[in-house]
């Protein structure tokens, strides 16, 4: 059976681990400046949408909502892709860091490592793969310099699956 789209686009989010801005905090490189250019954005810009769009580009599919965080989740809601229940490996999290309720960063599951549920909506930790993030707690989480494994508690997110 082959892979779905979610997951071939993890897999190439994988490749990726390691790639860092250059030079750092510029939000540039020669990859990063295609993954904004798959966006859609100027060179320069903040790449996490970038990268995003771009994995799945990979996989055979153009997502949509631009390259922003919010109006890609926007998409995903007129779409019928927003998860409602539980996430899976290869799903797309919108993260919420701040107060208000416009996400503020994206990443890919790679693995749910504890579900747990407040009132209906799911949280708990996750293993993921982000783009222009930082590698630990220091830094910017949603305007870092690289792609990185991370290891989160979500109290505030939403999810998107990416069918095919």
């Amino acid at each position: 059976m082959p892979k779905s789209a979610r997951l071939r686009a993890l897999d190439y989010a994988a490749s990726y681990v390691g790639v860092k801005e250059s030079p750092p905090g510029s939000n540039r490189g020669p990859q990063i400046d295609k993954w904004n250019k798959v966006a859609g954005v100027p060179v320069g810009s903040p790449w996490c949408m970038g990268f995003l769009r771009a994995m799945f580009k990979l996989a055979g599919v153009q997502l949509g909502g631009g390259a922003s965080v919010g109006f890609f989740e926007e998409w995903a809601v007129q779409h019928g892709e927003l998860v409602v229940r539980r996430p899976f490996k290869g799903d797309v999290v919108c993260y919420r860091f701040d107060s208000d309720d416009w996400p503020d960063h994206v990443g890919l599951v790679e693995k749910v490592l504890a579900l747990r549920w407040k009132g209906q909506a799911f949280v708990g930790w996750v293993s993921v793969i982000e783009g222009n993030t930082s590698p630990g707690v220091r830094g910017s989480q949603a305007n870092g310099g690289g792609v990185y494994r991370r290891r989160r508690w979500i109290g505030r997110a939403k999810f998107v699956r990416i069918p095919g």
